[in-house]
């Protein structure tokens, strides 16, 4: 994926995890964030983040995302 940014970028990629349920609404099961300045470009960082409960809500959420990132400038 490719994440263009604006003037309003605040610095961070969030990522937001549903499952799918073909029934009924998907259910939202956690989010991670990510700073782009703990990012080095060309590296590729490999990282096991813990999901966290959105802003203002009292989410159960439990559970990790791998994500793989790739700055390129």
């Amino acid at each position: 994926m490719i994440f263009p940014t604006s003037d309003a970028f605040d610095g961070n990629l969030v990522f937001e995890v549903f499952d799918y349920d073909l029934f009924g609404s998907n259910d939202f099961l956690g989010r991670a964030v990510v700073s782009v300045l703990s990012l080095k470009p060309g590296e590729v960082e490999d990282q096991w983040i813990t999901l966290q409960p959105r802003k203002g809500k009292k989410d159960e959420v439990k559970g990790e995302i791998h994500l793989k990132l790739l700055m390129t400038v």
